[in-house]
This record gives structure tokens, C-alpha cells and sequence, in this order.
């Protein structure tokens, strides 16, 4: 993947910040500073839909097939089940 996702949490420093920026620009990453915030949650919302369709109590498809649909169907490089793993 050749952006990832930082998340600043509440007491992080600049120089902490700084320290990522440089060490994701070596394997040239792009690399998004956000603050940690209650209503902007991608990671914990990815999760959910991730994993709510192959837990065993609601199982509607195998990984495979899901990750097939986000492929196909949204254009995703990777499915969510791949990505995870």
C-alpha cells in the first residue's frame, strides 16, 4: 500500500511525528497525520465491517467471496480480508 494512516494520539510530540514522516518517506509511503478523534474512527470502523460477515455467528460468505466483491465490485486492489492478513 503506498499510503498509510497516522493517527496522533493526544499527548504524541512533534518530534515523535517527525521521526515517522522521515521513517515512512525511506520505502516512499505517503504518510496522513490525523488526530485522534471519537468521530473519524476508519481503523475501528474497518474492522467492523471486516469481520461482522465471516464471524461465526452471522456468517453470510466466505472470505474469498468478500474479498472477490470489494474487488470487483468497488475496485479495491485487495479485499478487507486480505489487506488484514
Amino acid at each position: 500500500m503506498p499510503t498509510v494512516e497516522v493517527i496522533r494520539g493526544f499527548q504524541t510530540s512533534d518530534r515523535t511525528v517527525e521521526i515517522l514522516l522521515q521513517l515512512f518517506s525511506r520505502p516512499r509511503k505517503e504518510a496522513i497525520v490525523r488526530r485522534r478523534h471519537a468521530r473519524l474512527r476508519l481503523q475501528q470502523d474497518f474492522h467492523l465491517f471486516m469481520n461482522e460477515p465471516v464471524c461465526p455467528a452471522g456468517r453470510v460468505a466466505d472470505a474469498e467471496k468478500i474479498d472477490l466483491i470489494f474487488k470487483k465490485c468497488f475496485g479495491h486492489k485487495m479485499g478487507p480480508l486480505e489487506t488484514a492478513t
